[in-house]
């Protein structure tokens, strides 16, 4: 049975945010915030089909999308097994486990506006991550297919989850430190990519087709 329209799995977690603005809710209002640092190079750090909201060149800049608080008068079903990732916020959903990363962000120009995932932000910064990989992710799943949103790759999936009614295109953002000043770490449960990189899942409503 499909998910009612935009009533989103239970507990709190934030979503990266895509060029269209917030996923669709219902009975909750997304909480939105940025994340801006700089890197060391003046390049694009990400592909130009690329769906984030954003800035992604020597100044990255990340919008988030966060749940924080249960929806009024409608239900919550649990986040459906498979292999994905979320941004941490608070306590992770039920069958989620824990991870971060860090990074040197090189400068002290480092800023943050409204509500962000859980972390440290400063010089070296800290995000958290909530994932799961307890089904293949060609199990697709369903979640709300009003709008688009992002998930995130989980280090052991072969690509990213499917989702039921969902185009889905795999997106990486890179970014790049001072040699002398690389900090990158993972730990635990975390997204795929490389020590600076993130792989995002973005889904769109449509036939399920992979980019």
């Amino acid at each position: 049975m499909h998910i009612l329209g935009g009533v989103w799995p239970s507990g709190t977690y934030s979503l990266p945010q895509p060029l269209m603005g917030c996923p669709a809710s219902l009975g909750f209002l997304w909480s939105t915030g940025l994340l801006y640092f700089d890197t060391i190079y003046d390049v694009p750090n990400a592909e130009s089909s690329l769906q984030l909201a954003g800035q992604f060149n020597d100044t990255i800049i990340i919008h988030f999308c966060t749940k924080s608080t249960p929806p009024r008068g409608y239900p919550e079903n649990t986040w459906p097994r498979g292999c994905y990732c979320v941004y941490k916020k608070y306590i992770c959903p039920t069958g989620f486990s824990e991870g971060y990363m860090t990074w040197d962000d090189g400068s002290t120009n480092t800023e943050v506006f409204g509500i962000l995932p859980d972390g440290v932000y400063g010089n070296n910064t800290a995000i958290e991550f909530c994932c799961r990989c307890d089904a293949d992710v060609t199990m697709a799943i369903d979640l709300p297919r009003e709008r688009d949103f992002y998930l995130m790759r989980h280090k052991d999936a072969a690509s990213c989850q499917e989702v039921l009614g969902m185009r889905m295109e795999e997106h990486i953002v890179t970014w790049y430190e001072r040699e002398d000043l690389n900090v990158s770490l993972k730990f635990g449960d975390f997204p795929f990519g490389n020590d600076s990189e993130i792989h995002y899942c973005y889904y769109s409503p449509g036939k399920c087709i992979h980019i």
